[in-house]
């Protein structure tokens, strides 16, 4: 084999080789992206329309006025949304930080009306600007919208040169896998920590979009938004939350979120396809055509190699097209251009070509050097070994005032930067590994410092030596500077907004207890006060916001002249403040707590307004060297929850049971909201009896929870706590529906009650409920009985009454339970759309005896007869109660003397025994 034919055989293999090691390493990356962004370019798809981006432009600031808005705003838009037909909503705005507690729980309100069909964005930013800070935190929505919504990640990551290409299917944050906003959207999910390519050939202008402000003034049609997804997010400019990306340009980021959505969506996610098979096979193909006939022939082979990358990339793009997969034609094309070239090269002889050619880039090199340091923004100095300045930049001569031609270092910047740029110039010649930065440091410029920021980076350069064929090595160290001034002033502003709060002064959450663990690191002997200013929101009603305001920084101000060891305050959100002590003992930190009282409680003057407030008071002591700063804070909070139950001023030290009940009623709250799922929750039906002739009518439905850690949780326990955090939608509807489904196996004209909470009134759609509950189940609508109580007329709103007709309208009875023990007037009885009353058990007591009881009960009787009511009396308890109750002619009766509560399978059991032998 000759050597040409030796050549042409290793040549392509050797580049082929090379490419796949290139591409390996990723070298070849930005070649990949170009070749990517154009096949996107070329190929568009159009959004399915499937998701809607409702935006915070301009024009929406512009309207609304302030930024941040408040969060009832918010609230209105989810409202708004989920009354246009909305399926799943992405409200994109941080929500990690409390504002004032009305708005947040008129955004609480609207998440829970919502039923979870909101999500809300959680992602990792780094802590701060500095090292030392630079430990990842997570933002997550506050608690009390966590528990209504659902968790979505927002974080992507840009590519090294700064573009966003890839997104994930969901990330670890707070320990606990979080899917992606785009996999929510699209349901397409994977594993968390992997990530996808997003289709940026999908068209933006197909992706239907609208102004928030459009959607407060009314001006959406319900059908753009009915049975779709929307994503509410940064539009403005001034809002940030842009991204660099492929094809586009700019996106925002919740565009990006749509268009990463859109490609799980459609199956169109960009697959690249690894290089190395393919530069086996061309080079496989360019080797064997080297050994055939016409391998001699340079044109047939530089004419086989242009077809070859012909065909690689219009393949790419067909395939691109069609499966999304992208075939690494810029790599191929780069293959078979370099054996190419390296074959011309081997037949004509470039060396002469090859020099003329490095003589002019070098001198177009250094051209282009000198114009890039002397236009550059940075100040950059070029200097030798001896000091001496060879260029300089227009930017250093305005940053260091240089009028003149300078030609030392030392003469042109500080000295401290003239000796790091000598010193650095030393270790490199020396073969040490010198710092280059970058470092910082402060000169004095007229009467202003400037605080510059400087790397220096040594490199060696070969010239021609006087002596011929022959070069000499020379060192030279480059400077460049910037003026960092403004941007160190933000950032110690930003730092301090991070740690305090704007508008007291007083640190936040995080940086008190961060003194705090400071402070236990030195010893034992803490005490922790949380204070909470009583009445504050009257006086901010009253007086107006700005007084408001002022009482506060008045408050914070009293707080550190009141006593010299109680100087660290900080403000835990809205009217609460915290503080502590080093060195208190239970005495000294009551007296403490007396003397804050005493000094807090003093009217303020503020302006021309005079404002008193109320102070309660939770103090925690340090019980021993375990004790965190979260957990004295915590204790410290749970006591002033106790002060606050008390009237006027007070303290409260805390106290360990009560931790342990609070801590009870927390962890049952959270339970509550998966009772129904864990199956934790069931019935029990109590009998009710027609009186006259001893049976079985009816029974009322009665809800239990048992569950696995707590036992049996007595319903007036679980009831309280779920009206109190809206658990008692869910529950009233599961309980109607249980309910109808238990008494299809009951005897036919068997009835059913079901108590409905006050709460259920006013908070859901009580006539859907009680439909869904009749359809879902098909039970006959005149054997549902709805109870309700007393309560619910006090205020006497008249919309109440045409919910009840409307209910009624339905089928169901409606019973007045309960009736005497609360704020019953006979006078609303007549008004009302009732078909039964349930007197109290209160009035068998003593009833037998013949007492005021039997007297009111007989009363009741005539007045139910003339309004065409039936009566029923529960508590019956013995068989005396139960004849003197009949005699009296009262139609009904319920009572363990008839039965307990019981499990739905001895109810039913119940009908084929014999109650009045078993009543008797």
């Amino acid at each position: 084999m000759t050597r040409w034919l030796t050549f042409r055989f290793w040549a392509p293999i050797l580049v082929a080789l090379v490419a796949a090691t290139l591409d390996h390493v990723g070298a070849l990356d930005g070649a990949k992206n170009a070749e990517s962004e154009h096949r996107m370019a070329s190929v568009q798809h159009d959004a399915s329309g499937g998701i809607v981006f409702l935006a915070i432009d301009k024009k929406s600031l512009d309207a609304i006025g302030v930024w941040p808005w408040p969060r009832e705003l918010h609230a209105q838009v989810v409202t708004a949304l989920a009354d246009l037909g909305a399926t799943e909503i992405l409200l994109d705005i941080d929500l990690s930080t409390a504002s004032d507690s009305r708005s947040d729980t008129i955004l609480v309100d609207a998440l829970q009306k919502q039923g979870g069909v909101v999500m809300l964005p959680a992602f990792k930013q780094a802590g701060g600007v500095h090292a030392e800070e630079a430990a990842e935190t997570t933002n997550l929505p506050l608690a009390m919208f966590r528990t209504h919504s659902w968790l979505v990640s927002v974080n992507v990551t840009p590519d090294a040169d700064g573009r966003v290409r890839r997104y994930p299917f969901g990330q670890l944050i707070a320990d606990e896998d979080v899917p992606s906003a785009a996999s929510t959207l699209s349901g397409v999910f994977g594993t968390p920590s992997t990530s996808f390519e997003v289709n940026f050939g999908l068209r933006q202008d197909s992706v239907s979009r609208y102004s928030v402000v459009d959607l407060l003034e009314g001006r959406i049609p319900p059908e753009k938004i009915a049975g779709r997804s929307v994503v509410v997010g940064a539009h403005a400019i001034e809002l940030g939350d842009r991204f660099s990306v492929p094809v586009h340009g700019i996106l925002s980021g919740p565009m990006l979120h749509i268009l990463a959505a859109e490609t799980l969506a459609a199956g169109i996610a960009p697959v690249r396809l690894a290089a190395w098979p393919f530069l086996a096979l061309i080079a496989v193909i360019a080797v064997g055509a080297a050994l055939s006939p016409l391998g001699g022939r340079l044109r047939w082979l530089i004419g086989l190699y242009a077809l070859l990358a012909a065909a690689s990339e219009a393949g790419g793009h067909v395939l691109f097209a069609r499966t999304a997969l992208e075939l690494p034609s810029a790599i191929m094309i780069l293959a078979l251009a370099v054996t190419s070239l390296v074959m011309m090269a081997r037949e004509l002889d470039l060396r002469w070509w090859l020099v003329r050619l490095a003589t002019t880039q070098s001198t177009n090199m250094h051209r282009v050097l000198r114009r890039i340091i002397t236009d550059s923004s940075d100040a950059i100095v070029v200097v030798d070994e001896k000091g001496t300045v060879i260029e300089m930049s227009r930017r250093a001569r305005e940053l260091f005032e240089i009028d003149g031609q300078e030609r030392r270092l030392a003469e042109t910047v500080p000295p401290e930067m003239a000796a790091q740029a000598q010193a650095a110039m030393v270790a490199f010649r020396n073969g040490d590994v010198e710092d280059p930065g970058p470092h910082e440091l402060a000169f004095r410029r007229g009467e202003d410092t400037v605080r510059i920021e400087y790397t220096v980076t040594p490199s060696r350069l070969q010239r021609a030596s006087r002596t011929q064929h022959a070069l000499d090595d020379v060192v030279v160290g480059c400077v460049t500077a910037r003026d960092v001034t403004l941007t160190r002033a933000q950032e110690a502003r930003l730092d301090h907004m991070a740690r305090f709060d704007e508008l007291t002064g007083a640190m936040n959450r995080a940086e008190f207890l961060a003194r705090l663990r400071s402070s236990l690191e030195t010893g034992t002997g803490h005490a922790v006060f949380a204070l909470n200013l009583h009445r504050f929101k009257t006086v901010n009603a009253t007086l107006g916001r700005q007084v408001g305001d002022d009482l506060l920084r008045a408050f914070v101000k009293r707080i550190e002249l009141t006593d010299p060891h109680l100087a660290e305050v900080a403000r835990l959100g809205g009217d609460t403040f915290a503080l502590f002590c080093a060195e208190a003992d239970r005495l000294t930190a009551g007296l403490m707590g007396e003397g804050l009282i005493t000094s807090l409680s003093q009217p303020y003057r503020l302006g021309g307004s005079s404002a008193r407030t109320g102070i309660r008071l939770g103090i925690a002591i340090q019980a021993d060297a375990g004790d965190t700063a979260e957990r004295l804070l915590v204790q410290a909070e749970l006591a002033l929850d106790e002060a606050r139950q008390t009237a006027g001023d007070g303290s409260r030290f805390f106290d360990a049971q009560s931790s342990e009940r609070h801590a009870r009623l927390r962890n049952l709250e959270r339970a509550l909201w998966s009772s129904i799922q864990n199956d934790e929750m069931f019935l029990v039906y109590q009998p009710q009896i027609r009186l006259a002739g001893m049976t079985v009518i009816g029974a009322e439905a009665l809800v239990r929870w048992r569950h696995p850690e707590f036992g049996m949780v007595s319903p007036g326990e679980f009831i309280e706590l779920a009206e109190g955090n809206g658990f008692i939608e869910e529950l009233g509807r599961w309980v109607l529906e249980r309910a109808c489904r238990d008494a299809l196996r009951w005897p036919a004209g068997t009835t059913v009650a079901v108590n409905v909470s006050p709460l259920q009134f006013q908070r859901s759609d009580v006539e859907h409920d009680v439909t869904q509950a009749l359809e879902a189940s098909g039970l006959d609508p005149q054997r549902l009985h709805v109870e309700i109580t007393e309560s619910m007329f006090v205020s006497g709103a008249p919309e109440l009454i045409g919910t009840l007709e409307r209910l009624r309208s339905l089928g169901p009875s409606l019973a007045l339970d309960d009736f005497g023990s609360g704020f019953a007037s006979f006078g609303y009885l007549s008004s009302l759309p009732l078909d039964k009353i349930k007197l109290d058990r209160m009035f068998m007591q003593d009833v037998a005896e013949g007492g005021a009881n039997a007297a009111i009960v007989r009363s009741v009787r005539m007045l139910t007869a003339e309004l065409g009511l039936t009566l029923i009396c529960e508590g019956i308890e013995t068989a005396d109660e139960r004849d003197v109750i009949r005699a009296i002619g009262v139609d009904q009766g319920q009572g363990y003397l008839f039965g307990k509560p019981m499990p739905q399978d001895d109810f039913v059991a119940l009908f084929a025994t014999d109650v009045t032998r078993d009543a008797s």
